[in-house]
């Protein structure tokens, strides 16, 4: 069976949930609309604490990317020492009772799928025993882009909402960003960088 990057990437499920970090100039067309309280607070980083480090298997695409405490610490890009995004990460809420930060909320485990391809996997089960998340995450070969195929699963109680935090930090800062949100993408934008996020 062909394992390579290729072959995973085109064999992903279309209908599963998946977040992709793209780091492209196509958000050009920011809000003109300023945000409530803006221009919000500096950036505080994340631990340095890492479950895993990974990157494409190709020199084509300058996306590495950080786990840690069932999530993704940091995605970096052009450089390794450049991160653009920190902490993404889900929030579950059941609508009436509580609601879950991810990586606070969960038990973690993390699995090294493919060590050739540095592939992935993070499975996060709810400490009240309610929900389970799992992601996998590739880096796409040919793009800037974090892959993270994810999985959901109500293990009792529900219905369940299921939102991301994303958090970009563009060059390593929360300063200065702006953003816009359009069809289940959003991103923001600096004079010199971009992020953007995609649910499909």
């Amino acid at each position: 069976m062909d394992k390579s990057p290729h072959r995973v990437l085109r064999g992903w499920p279309r209908w599963r949930a998946s977040l992709a970090a793209v780091l492209t100039g196509w958000l050009a067309t920011a809000l003109a609309a300023e945000a409530p309280s803006a221009p919000g607070a500096g950036s505080a980083w994340i631990t340095g604490a890492k479950q895993g480090l990974g990157t494409s298997t190709t020199t084509t695409s300058k996306v590495w990317y950080a786990l840690g405490q069932g999530i993704t610490h940091e995605v970096c890009y052009p450089q390794v020492d450049t991160p653009n995004v920190q902490d993404p990460q889900f929030i579950v809420p059941d609508g009436s009772s509580f609601v879950d930060l991810e990586r606070d909320a969960t038990d973690h485990q993390v699995q090294l799928v493919d060590p050739s391809a540095l592939i992935y996997r993070q499975i996060n089960t709810a400490k009240s025993g309610n929900y389970r998340i799992t992601k996998t995450y590739l880096t796409d070969p040919d793009r800037f882009t974090l892959l993270i195929d994810t999985r959901f699963e109500a293990l009792s109680g529900a219905p369940y909402q299921l939102y991301v935090l994303y958090n970009p930090s563009l060059n390593g800062s929360g300063l200065g960003n702006t953003a816009s949100s359009q069809g289940g993408r959003s991103g923001s934008n600096t004079a010199h960088s971009a992020s953007a996020r995609s649910i499909g």
